[in-house]
């Protein structure tokens, strides 16, 4: 590509000699660290750079395919070559990742700031990488011209064959892929391949940007408390799971016993409940939000109230604690607590602390509240692929368990097992947030519900972790969810609730996340013209 003669070449080779280019010389970063983290101790490790690149390769072709067209084309790729330069650059000698909030930061940075960054090397890096390719790029001519016809075809023929030979590569390594991804590290590693990273990383700020400039919209303005006269306040924990699927809990007739503790408790358990997603970005948000899962629009959530906003305009006190990646913007209008902000560093590796320390002060915080109250507790549950650090050694009753991240290379038996375990912890959890809501039931009607985000696959179909396929497609490991009520004495008597009922109702009808907004909004008397009072599980068996 640095021939500086006067060169031609059709517009199909144009395409792939520019796909190939910036696979192996615009995405030195990528591999590289790809190549530093896999350790290349394995022949595993070798074939899944080599499939990196073959995926790579077929992914910008396709995209070229798409794009670069005739009078434009020349441009365009000029563009990318100066963009995907300086991307590689930094991301190779900085390890800066590219996304959205680096966008932010480039538009934001000024002529000065701009100046301190130019230096010999990078000089000498873009003249190698955008500037010399850009001269062939602009001496090359197009040495044939085809139809229109012709040329839509050939198009097309090329973006069917990267697709076949990218599946054919990708689908054998299915796995491999979604461990190395899936990390919390690793997953970062995308926003090195260029050009995909600032093209993504442009649109989400850009997205970003119109987003702030659509006013925000305030829904249930109508909410109102009603309290009832001689009745106590109410107190409602909403447990939040993450990655706990339903067919490995003992409540609903799995072989091995994930939850002694729940077994004791007087708990309502619903054996049918579905997920939002397969991903806590869209399951969190969709939950707390007003629309049902057939018209979820994650864009529409962001700039609206949710459950929480409305709960907190009638007066209802809201405390959300964070234990898991984030909230995701539900919690951006209420008090929050992040575990790992507040907690020694000893006690969160990686970012995750136990989850049993999301009770850490609540004792104290409730007894200082004054009215109504929910809190949040987002806990990261179950979520893999390391399940070992789920739970703590003495809660390891299922052996031999998986005691690597790399699950791919424990037996099926260790894999499972060491899931279990986590559900096991998920069981002390929950179990441990009623035990403690048992304590205050002198001075409040408390109530806890318990539910997952979504699933996880282990292995069946050949499919492992969660939110790689669509909803539509996803396996039922991953949309079948543990969902748990328990209702103090009193609760019980101030909804007139049918405990029977309720539980009948559980054992034999489907429900979903579209339930919960209904749900904590009934429970709590807060009344909106928002309410369904057919989604509120608790007015399907008032007396």
């Amino acid at each position: 590509m640095f021939i500086l003669k006067r060169l031609s070449c059709n517009n199909l080779t144009f395409v792939i000699v520019c796909a190939a280019f910036f696979t192996l010389f615009q995405n030195i970063a990528f591999f590289s660290k790809t190549i530093h983290l896999l350790g290349m101790s394995s022949l595993m490790d070798y074939v899944l750079v080599s499939s990196f690149f073959v995926f790579i390769f077929c992914f910008i072709n396709i995209l070229f395919s798409i794009i670069l067209v005739s009078y434009i084309r020349k441009p365009i790729i000029i563009l990318f070559l100066f963009c995907s330069a300086f991307a590689n650059y930094f991301s190779y000698f900085y390890g800066i990742y590219i996304d959205k909030d680096m966008i932010q930061n480039l538009a934001q940075t000024n002529i000065g700031e701009a100046e301190a960054l130019i230096t010999f090397k990078l000089i000498v890096w873009v003249f190698i990488f955008a500037v010399l390719p850009s001269i062939w790029v602009i001496l090359v001519k197009d040495n044939k011209r085809f139809s229109l016809f012709k040329t839509v075809g050939y198009r097309f023929l090329n973006i069917v064959i990267s697709l076949v030979v990218l599946l054919s590569v990708s689908y054998p390594l299915y796995n491999q892929y979604a461990f190395f991804l899936r990390e919390k590290t690793n997953a970062q590693f995308t926003k090195f391949i260029t050009p995909s990273n600032y093209i993504q990383s442009v649109i989400s700020y850009a997205k970003g940007e119109y987003l702030k400039s659509i006013p925000f919209v305030h829904i249930g303005e109508d909410a109102a408390l009603q309290e009832v006269p001689g009745q106590k306040k109410k107190l409602m924990i909403v447990v939040v799971g993450e990655t706990s699927r339903a067919m490995n809990f003992s409540l609903n007739g799995y072989e091995k016993e994930t939850n002694p503790l729940l077994q004791k408790q007087s708990i309502i358990n619903f054996t049918n409940a579905r997920s939002c997603g397969t991903a806590t970005a869209v399951s969190v948000p969709c939950m707390f939000s007003v629309m049902p899962r057939e018209d979820y629009e994650g864009a529409q959530a962001e700039r609206q109230d949710n459950l929480l906003d409305i709960l907190q305009r009638a007066s209802v006190s809201i405390l959300w604690k964070e234990n898991d990646s984030s909230c995701k913007d539900v919690c951006d209008r209420v008090p929050t607590i992040k575990l790992d902000e507040v907690l020694p560093k000893e006690k969160c590796s990686g970012g995750l602390c136990d989850d049993i320390e999301l009770l850490n002060g609540l004792d104290q915080y409730i007894a200082n509240l004054k009215g109504n109250a929910v809190i949040v507790l987002h806990t990261n549950g179950s979520h893999g692929p390391a399940y070992y650090q789920r739970y703590q050694k003495a809660q390891e009753k299922f052996t031999p368990a998986c005691s690597t991240n790399a699950v791919d290379t424990c037996t099926r038996e260790e894999l499972i097992n060491a899931y279990d375990n986590t559900i096991v912890n998920v069981d002390y959890v929950v179990n441990s947030v009623i035990e403690l809501l048992k304590q205050h039931s002198k001075q409040y009607s408390a109530a806890m519900i318990y539910l997952s985000d979504h699933g996880e696959s282990l292995g069946e179909n050949g499919i492992y972790l969660h939110g790689i396929t669509p909803y539509a497609l996803a396996p039922k490991e991953q949309t079948h969810i543990p969902m748990i009520l328990w209702l103090s004495r009193d609760f019980t008597q101030d909804k007139g609730i049918d405990n029977d009922c309720l539980m009948a109702y559980a054992k034999n009808n489907q429900v979903s996340h579209d339930n919960l907004f209904h749900t904590v909004l009934g429970g709590m008397n807060v009344m909106t013209s928002l309410y369904d009072p057919k989604l509120d599980l608790f007015r399907r068996c008032e007396k």
